[in-house]
């Protein structure tokens, strides 16, 4: 397909996923009512809906105390990670791997 193809069809189902927007219809009622495949209305929703950012996850580690084993503590969120320091720097290193 080429480039103005595919720029055309977007358009096509932007304008379709508007109208749906504001006939106050169900997905399914507004398709069979357009005698469309709900499928690709979703499809078309999820291509075509603004790309969210990334979500930052507040860390905080906290330093091991010296007369504690070689651990940290980590705070994600409500969760707590106890893991030595090789530990951490994976998990660490993993997150901001996959955000």
């Amino acid at each position: 397909m080429k480039a103005a193809q595919r720029k055309q069809l977007q358009q096509l189902w932007l304008q379709r996923i508007q109208d749906w927007q504001q006939s106050g219809l169900s997905q399914t009622a507004w398709c069979k009512q357009h005698q469309l495949n709900i499928h690709q209305l979703s499809y078309w929703k999820r291509k075509l809906s603004p790309k969210t950012e990334s979500k930052v996850i507040p860390l905080a580690v906290a330093m091991p105390k010296p007369e504690m084993p070689s651990t940290l503590v980590l705070h994600i969120n409500n969760v707590q990670v106890e893991a030595t320091p090789e530990q951490a720097a994976i998990l660490i290193h993993a997150l901001q791997a996959n955000p």
